[in-house]
């Protein structure tokens, strides 16, 4: 796809626009323009033919010329002047700017060579020429997120003058380069000299980066020389975030050389055209871009995060639920290098913003640029427990499960407590010392698979809250470790009002004793952590015979979970099939099935595994699927001796 671009349409005539000069009317102005760059119009009436602005004598080798034509009109010096020498074989053609809001539009477009600062200033025209594209768009004013377009508005006549003046010259003094170029260009081609044209200050640009497309608006370009090659360099303006506001940021984007012409869509940075395909996919994935990166975000995720390394980007797998928080991530990966989006200073940085010092408070992404924001956010994904990068384009709403608490198997009485605890919020909070004792800690505890990890689980996705699940063996056992990653945990916790839910939690609920002092720091320092915790916390353990009698204080409400009945066991047969199957869309006897000694995990288990056996999840299942998955359970169960309070577990033949 080719970006938009003027064709070089070789100006005839143009009036001469000198520093005393005065344009006489609105009207007069437009007749100007629309001659000088109209690319397919016809021409309206001819102006005064253009006087040419430096001769063509030429002296020896390396000598300057000494005759350039200094043209004055009404006593005043012109804009610039021509000055032709020989470099060799070859002649350079530099230009000697008298006006210094032209030398300041030069400057805004790109061009950065130093004898702009000499005096006069002088730059070489074939450096002008790359940006005559942008020339042009300034003479109508089209000069969009331009670092001096203020400069051109401020005063009309002033910008004005010498202008046209000047793109005149160019596409005279470059007509041959103009007809190439031309003609590329209706072919879809481009050479690696030329490519310039097709990145203009202030054009739409786009490339790949770890797969996917990323849009930029052209900062400047150059050539770049090495040992081994050469590179054309685009650097290109895009939007981040910090959490806070948006900001812009400049990247590179490079083209290797190559020979003779090459395809512009083959390219690895291509122009982008406005309202193409490509340009209204950035928009619609900027738009969710500016509505997930302030603050933060709970959202689905269906693709693979990454972080930066060494080597390069290292990917793992996090589909499920993620939180998006790029404050969070930057306190909770302090060496990990965000460019703009940390909130860090650091020299980048204040470069990066000293380009955009107007936009510095962003709270909103301008309309127009949409698509230039970044394609991907920080963030942290609850299932593979892990901080990283994700990409915009795979994130969507959450669909919360609301009737999950009520598929709960729990009595009545119990339920509705729990739902009224945590309903409460923080208004129950009736400690004499402020910030403490606020939380409300709930203590499950029962045999394997009777549903304390589900309690925890639904109450989250009753609230609409993130539930962060660790288990003990995640935490460490380590004092160091342990202080400093429950720390981190509960205070994330807090920002994101996420449900804890603390798994086998035993080794930090056993009583203390003198023999194990290192069992004992744990003991305290978990103790000391959540003392503090403002949020709702859930603590599984399988057994409390060894309770520490300073949890007892602590605990808001502590929940036996007996083993489950055969009313219980139907129930939650019940949930599964329907959950498998649909509602209703199942023939199996579920008063039987219910006599099996299984608890809930070993439930869902067999339905998974009976699916599985009906035949590419399509089929439905059966009553022999079941029984031939209880049948492997039983042999299992019989090779290994599963021991729970004392007792042999085995589920019932059937």
């Amino acid at each position: 796809m080719l970006a938009s671009t003027v064709e070089p349409t070789i100006i005839k005539e143009i009036e001469v626009v000198s520093n005393g000069a005065s344009i006489n009317g609105e009207a007069e102005q437009n007749k100007l323009i629309g001659s000088s760059v109209a690319s397919d119009a016809k021409s309206n009436t001819a102006t005064e033919s253009a006087t040419k602005v430096a001769n063509d004598n030429e002296n020896d080798e390396d000598q300057e010329e000494d005759g350039e034509d200094l043209i004055e009109e009404n006593g005043h010096k012109p804009v610039f002047e021509v000055v032709r020498r020989k470099d060799g074989e070859s002649e350079i053609v530099e230009l000697r700017i008298h006006d210094a809001s032209m030398v300041q539009i030069i400057q805004g477009q790109g061009v950065k060579s130093e004898t702009l600062y000499s005096d006069p200033p002088i730059v070489r025209s074939e450096d002008l020429f790359t940006i005559l594209p942008q020339l042009r768009k300034l003479i109508i004013h089209e000069l969009p997120l331009g670092e001096n377009e203020n400069v051109f508005c401020d005063d009309k006549h002033k910008g004005k003058r010498g202008l046209v003046k000047l793109v005149h010259f160019l596409e005279t003094e470059h007509k041959a380069s103009s007809k190439i170029i031309n003609k590329m260009i209706k072919e879809g081609k481009i050479s690696f000299k030329y490519l310039w044209f097709l990145f203009s200050v202030g054009s739409y640009g786009f490339a790949e980066q770890q797969g996917v497309v990323k849009g930029f608006v052209v900062d400047k370009v150059s050539y770049q020389h090495t040992y081994f090659s050469t590179f054309f360099v685009v650097s290109g303006k895009s939007i981040d975030c910090d959490g806070t506001h948006f900001k812009f940021d400049i990247q590179n984007y490079y083209i290797n050389s190559f020979d003779d012409v090459a395809l512009i869509n083959s390219l690895t940075v291509q122009p982008l055209e406005p309202d193409s395909e490509v340009h209204q996919m950035l928009t619609k994935r900027g738009e969710q871009f500016e509505k997930h990166a302030l603050g933060n975000s709970y959202i689905q995720y269906s693709g693979k995060m990454f972080r930066e390394g060494w080597f390069g980007p290292v990917y793992f797998k996090a589909e499920g639920r993620v939180m998006i928080d790029v404050l969070s991530f930057a306190q909770m990966n302090s060496n990990y290098s965000m460019g703009v989006a940390s909130t860090k200073s650091s020299i980048r940085n204040r470069y990066h913003n000293d380009l955009a010092a107007d936009f510095q408070k962003m709270t909103k992404v301008p309309a127009n640029f949409h698509f230039i924001c970044s394609p991907t956010l920080y963030g942290f994904s609850f299932v593979a427990k892990k901080w990283g990068q994700l990409f915009v384009s795979d994130v969507s709403a959450i669909k919360f499960d609301d009737h999950a608490f009520e598929r709960l198997v729990l009595e009545p009485e119990r339920k509705s407590l729990i739902l009224n605890l945590v309903n409460s919020g923080p208004a129950c909070n009736l400690d004499l010392i402020n910030g403490k004792g606020g939380g409300m800690i709930f203590l499950l505890h029962g045999t394997p698979g009777v549903g304390k990890t589900l309690t925890g689980e639904s109450v989250a996705e009753h609230l609409h809250r993130p539930l962060y699940s660790v288990s003990a063996g995640e935490l460490g056992t380590d004092v160091v470790s342990l202080e400093k990653k429950l720390s981190e945990i509960l205070e994330v916790a807090s920002v994101w009002h996420a449900v804890i839910l603390i798994d086998e939690a035993d080794i930090f609920l056993e009583g203390r004793s003198e023999n194990d002092i290192h069992r004992n720091a744990l003991v305290g320092i978990f103790l000391r952590l959540l003392e503090y915790h403002q949020g709702i916390l859930f603590l599984t353990t399988n057994r409390v015979q060894c309770f520490d009698q300073a949890f007892k204080s602590r605990i808001t409400l502590a929940l036996k979970y007996d083993n489950l009945d055969v009313h219980a066991r139907a129930q939650i047969w019940k949930t599964f099939l329907d959950r498998s199957e649909g509602a209703g869309n199942w023939n199996l006897d579920v008063e039987e099935l219910s006599e099996a000694g299984l608890n809930g995990r070993e439930i869902k288990n067999v339905v998974r595994l009976s699916k599985a056996m009906a035949g590419n999840n399509v089929d439905p299942i059966t009553m022999a699927n079941v029984r031939k998955v209880l049948t492997m359970m039983k042999n299992f169960d019989e090779e290994v001796y599963v021991e729970t309070e004392g007792q042999h577990k085995r589920p019932k033949k059937i």
